[in-house]
């Protein structure tokens, strides 16, 4: 029986922002061995603006 993955994407600021470092720890922390157990595997990405967090949200 094959289990579906859940992808979290953390949008954080540019890579030269204090969120950044921040939104790669979070990811990391949640793909720790626990989180693997449970599917689960997140992701950071940089961005440019906060309005372009909406349009990575949009299907």
């Amino acid at each position: 029986m094959t289990q579906s993955i859940n992808r979290i994407i953390i949008a954080t600021a540019t890579t030269g922002g204090t969120f950044y470092p921040a939104g790669v720890g979070i990811g990391t922390l949640i793909n720790l061995k626990p989180a693997k157990t449970n599917n689960i595997t997140a992701t950071a990405i940089n961005s440019a603006r906060s309005g372009k967090h909406i349009e990575i949200m949009k299907p």
